[in-house]
């Protein structure tokens, strides 16, 4: 389906649902170990220096987002800043 904005047409985009919308919402961050850290704290993590340590234990928390599972959806908390990504089953 197509929509015009901005005098131009684009195609739409279907809606993500549950876990495809999750991991979509968290594809920027990054975890160690149980610890969550958003795009933005990451960047800003990174770039004050990391250990050598916690950079080889670093992970996409996309990767294993449905360890992320609570009893009605999946949820991350960045470590950092406190921002929360929640998407109900």
């Amino acid at each position: 389906m197509k929509f015009k904005e901005g005098g131009r047409y684009h195609e739409r985009k279907p809606e993500l649902e549950g876990f495809e919308r999750f991991k979509s919402e968290i594809r920027n961050w990054m975890s160690i170990g149980d610890d969550d850290y958003c795009g933005r704290c990451w960047l800003g993590k990174s770039n004050n220096g990391i250990s050598p340590k916690e950079k080889a234990a670093a992970r996409s928390t996309a990767e294993f987002a449905e360890k992320r599972k609570g009893t009605e959806g999946w949820s991350a908390i960045c470590e950092e800043c406190g921002k929360e990504v929640y998407v109900r089953e």
